[in-house]
């Protein structure tokens, strides 16, 4: 548990309100299943079930129930995998509603003709949970959203130009996924949810890049009126929790509807006078975000942070076990690590080739295909709305291109065993 989980369950709890910064409609079924015994240890499963279930329905695409069996447990037990597997929190939740969405998907896919319907049904809740997960899941969502369109309308629009084949369930599945999440949206302000306008960390993580820039303070004097030396000293392109939080804080988030407007504004005069600078920063921010110029931060969380809730390891030797497990991988003593494994655009650019590859080998095979266009889809928030580059952040990415991997390798020696059966069975 880290200082995000601590925060969320107290909002569950009751000690504070449900607000709209950490996924509120998932917060709210959580504290409705707490007095029933919901409590972290039974999510902990619950959340390890999910991506155990999703990733073997993924991988019974290419493999045999035994094969996808294995192969699933190991892809959890990795390194990459594992760390944060273990971490309570939406990151966590996204990719395991994620991953769960498309293997049900391919589930109804796996029946001949018209796609089973209850798998669809299952596969609609784990989206609108996925969805509601993170405020920059929509583009991956829409992938799953758009699969389903192609899945259902595909033998209907045979036939038809490429344009209508092609283009009537994409705009379908992006339709559909905006309507959605408008319809959370407005669920969530209806419900009279705390708002601590969340916008506030994107204009403040590039107000304090811009800053660093120009060294001048480019924040509205009613957020910061001092220099751009404290900025400077609290803030980087990978953390501004120093700037906003702390002992060495420069002002305390969250603020008010207000100073948000105000940051808002300063924000967006300087992107409209400055756009490729804003492009600028972006980039090396997400470069650094997939490890191509830097090595990861934080790839796992070592135990449960301090906190007023009494909650502690209760296996303290399993719990030192893993974590000396996961300690090969790091530095002494560090979180961080540099190693290729930990690095996402070595699984970006797999999840980009088993999704060329996969897409093109029949309905089934084509929905993992869509799984590894998710993980591609979804770095499209995190580069137009930055806030930090931590490992945790990536975690999507690195499991969708696993699991695609697998499942494209899987598929593609069982068509080249099928190969060499058939020239064998051939006449001479």
């Amino acid at each position: 548990m880290n200082a995000d989980t601590l925060v969320q369950i107290s909002q569950v709890r009751g000690d504070a309100p449900i607000n709209d910064q950490h996924t509120p409609i998932l917060l709210f079924l959580w504290k409705l299943g707490w007095p029933l015994g919901v409590r972290p240890g039974v999510l902990l499963l619950i959340q390890a079930a999910v991506f155990l279930i999703g990733s073997y329905l993924v991988l019974r695409v290419a493999l045999r129930p035994l094969g996808a069996s294995i192969a699933a447990a190991l892809v959890a037990l990795s390194p990459p995998v594992l760390g944060q597997l273990g971490l309570l929190g939406r990151d966590t939740w996204f990719v395991c509603l994620l991953v769960l969405t498309f293997g049900l998907i391919a589930l109804a896919a796996r029946r001949p003709g018209r796609p089973a319907t209850w798998p669809l049904v299952l596969a609609a809740v784990a989206a609108f949970l996925c969805l509601a997960a993170r405020q920059n899941a929509a583009p991956a969502v829409a992938i799953a959203v758009i699969a389903v369109a192609f899945l259902l309308w595909g033998p209907r629009l045979d036939g038809r130009r490429r344009l209508v084949r092609l283009g009537a369930p994409i705009v379908a599945g992006l339709a559909l996924t905006i309507v959605v999440l408008g319809a959370q949206v407005a669920a969530v302000r209806v419900a009279g949810t705390f708002t601590v306008h969340p916008t506030q960390g994107v204009y403040i993580y590039d107000l304090a890049a811009f800053s660093r820039r120009e060294d001048r303070s480019l924040f509205p004097d009613s957020v910061y009126a001092g220099g751009v030396g404290a900025i400077e000293s609290t803030s980087s392109l990978d953390n501004i929790i120093p700037m906003v939080a702390g002992p060495n804080a420069i002002f305390h988030t969250p603020l008010s509807g207000e100073q948000t407007a105000d940051l808002g504004d300063a924000w967006l005069d300087y992107v409209f006078d400055h756009p490729f600078d804003w492009l600028d920063v972006h980039w090396d921010a997400w470069l650094r975000q997939i490890g191509l110029t830097a090595g990861e931060l934080v790839v796992y969380h070592p135990g449960i942070d301090p906190n007023p809730f009494g909650y502690e390891i209760a296996f303290t030797d399993s719990n030192r076990t893993l974590v000396d497990y996961l300690k090969l991988f790091v530095s002494d003593g560090s979180l961080d690590s540099g190693l290729f494994i930990y690095r996402p655009f070595i699984y970006l650019l797999l999840a980009a080739a088993a999704a060329w590859w996969l897409l093109r080998r029949g309905r089934e095979a084509a929905i993992v295909g869509a799984l590894a266009l998710a993980g591609l889809a979804y770095q499209v928030g995190f580069f137009l709305a930055t806030v930090a580059t931590q490992y945790r952040f990536e975690f999507p990415a690195v499991v969708l291109g696993m699991l695609a991997t697998v499942a494209a390798v899987a598929l593609a020696i069982r068509a080249r065993v099928e190969r060499h059966r058939a020239s064998a069975a051939a006449p001479g």
